[in-house]
C-alpha cells in the first residue's frame, strides 16, 4: 500500500484495496488519487505500533492556503478504530481542495478524530456510518472535526501552519450512532479565523451526546436532519470571532427526557451566557422543526436579527423558547404543548433575563400554547410587541 501510494504521486489513478490492512506506519495519500475499497476491507492500526494516524493527506514543506493535496476521493472502506483511547486520527486531510469520503464505515475509536478536515474547502463527507466515538474516555472532542490548520496542536502530521480554515464543506446523508461526544465540529479558535459555509442535511443521529457544536462560525446551515436519544442538538457562540447567518431548518430532534432534569441539555445553545467580548452572532434562522423531550431549554440564545418562526415543541422541561436577550427577532407561528413543567420562572415563551444584553424589538406574535404555563417578559426588555397568541 505505501510503494502504491508513492506510484500515485507520478501517475494518478484508482487504486482499488481488496483485503483487509493492518498499519504499522501513517500512510500518506497524494493529489488526484480515487481510493476504493470492493467488499468493505477494513483498516485498522497494527498492535504495538504508535501510529497516530491511519490514512492522512501528503503535504510536506511550507504548503499555503488550499494548495495541498486534493481531488482525492475515499470510498467504500470500513476504518476501524479498534477501541482505542490513545492518540489516533483514522482519516485526516489539511489544506485540501475537492476532497470526498463516501460510503465508508468508521467505527469503535475513542480519542482524536475519525475524520479530521483542517483548512479544506470544496469537500464533501457523505453516506458514511460512524459509530462507537469517545464511549470509554472523559477527553473525547469530534468524530468529524473541522478546524484551522494553525500549529502542530491541530495537525501534527505536515508543516503549512498558516491559519487556513475550513471552507465550502457539505456533510450530508451520514449516520451517526452511539457517539458519546460531539458528532460534528470544532474546539481551536483564533481571532480572525473561522470557518464558513459549512451545510450539515440529511444526517440521522442516535445516542449522541451533541450532534453539531460549531463555534466562530458562519454562513453554517444545518437542515433536514433527524436525532433521537440525544442531550444537544446545536451549540454555538462566540469564542474569538463574530458569527453571521446561522440557519437551523426542518430538523427532527428529541432528546433524553425522563421526567425529572437531568442536565442542561436543550435542542439549540447559541450564546447561552450572552455575548463575549462585544462578539455578536447575528441574522439567526430556526424554522419548522420538531423538538421535543429535552432537559433544559428547547432553544436558548442570545443574538442580533432572529427568525423562530414555525416551530413544534413538545414535552420540554424548562422554557421553550428563551430569548435571553438582543436586538430584532420574530418569534411567530410556533405551537409549544407540555413546556415549561421546571417550577419557578419558566414559561412557553420568555424574553428577557440577559442584565448585559437588552432583548429589544422582540415580536411574539400567533404562537399556541398548550398544557403549560405562557409567555412571559421580564427583565432587561424594550420595544417589544405580543399581539395574536393563542393559550
Amino acid at each position: 500500500l505505501k510503494q502504491a501510494l508513492k506510484d500515485y504521486k507520478k501517475s494518478p489513478g484508482v487504486l482499488l484495496i481488496t483485503n483487509d490492512i493492518e498499519l504499522s506506519e501513517v500512510m500518506y495519500i497524494p493529489s488526484n488519487v480515487y481510493i476504493k475499497g470492493i467488499n468493505e476491507p477494513v483498516i485498522s492500526r497494527a498492535s504495538g505500533s504508535d501510529a497516530n494516524g491511519l490514512f492522512i493527506s501528503y503535504n510536506y514543506g511550507n504548503i499555503k492556503k488550499y494548495n495541498g493535496a486534493k481531488n482525492i476521493t475515499i470510498e467504500g472502506i470500513t476504518f476501524y478504530g479498534k477501541g482505542t483511547s490513545s492518540e489516533l486520527t483514522l482519516l485526516a486531510f489539511s489544506h485540501g481542495d475537492n476532497i470526498l469520503v463516501q460510503r465508508c464505515k468508521f467505527t469503535d475509536l475513542n480519542a482524536w478524530h475519525m475524520i479530521e478536515l483542517s483548512g479544506v474547502k470544496n469537500s464533501i463527507i457523505r453516506d458514511c456510518h460512524f459509530s462507537k466515538y469517545g464511549t470509554a474516555v472523559d477527553n473525547a472532542t469530534e468524530a468529524i472535526q473541522l478546524d484551522y490548520i494553525g500549529s502542530e496542536i491541530q495537525f501534527p502530521w505536515n508543516e503549512g501552519y498558516d491559519d487556513t480554515a475550513c471552507n465550502n464543506i457539505l456533510i450530508d446523508n451520514n449516520v451517526f450512532e452511539d457517539i458519546n461526544a460531539t458528532a460534528i465540529g470544532n474546539h481551536s479558535f483564533k481571532s480572525g479565523v473561522s470557518s464558513n459555509n459549512i451545510t450539515i442535511t440529511r444526517n440521522y443521529f442516535e445516542d449522541t451526546n451533541t450532534c453539531v457544536q460549531l463555534n466562530d462560525v458562519s454562513e453554517l446551515s444545518v437542515s433536514s436532519n433527524k436525532a433521537t436519544k440525544i442531550n444537544n442538538f446545536l451549540f454555538a457562540q462566540n469564542v474569538n470571532n463574530h458569527m453571521n447567518h446561522i440557519k437551523i431548518i426542518d430538523n427532527m430532534a428529541s432528546g433524553n427526557f425522563r421526567g425529572t432534569s437531568r442536565g442542561d441539555y436543550r435542542f439549540i445553545f447559541i450564546n447561552h451566557q450572552g455575548f463575549k467580548d462585544n462578539l455578536t452572532t447575528a441574522f439567526v434562522d430556526i424554522s419548522h422543526n420538531k423538538i421535543s423531550d429535552f432537559d433544559g431549554h428547547g432553544i436558548g440564545l442570545t443574538a442580533f436579527d432572529v427568525k423562530i418562526i414555525g416551530n413544534e415543541f413538545s414535552n420540554i422541561y424548562r422554557n421553550g423558547i428563551f430569548h435571553f436577550g438582543g436586538a430584532g427577532a420574530v418569534i411567530a407561528n410556533n405551537t409549544l404543548a407540555d413546556c415549561a413543567q421546571e417550577e419557578g420562572d419558566r414559561y412557553s415563551v420568555f424574553v428577557g433575563g440577559n442584565h448585559a444584553t437588552t432583548s429589544t424589538r422582540v415580536s411574539v406574535v400567533g404562537n399556541t400554547v398548550r398544557n403549560n404555563r405562557g409567555f412571559a417578559f421580564s427583565g432587561n426588555i424594550d420595544k417589544c410587541l405580543f399581539t395574536g397568541n393563542i393559550g
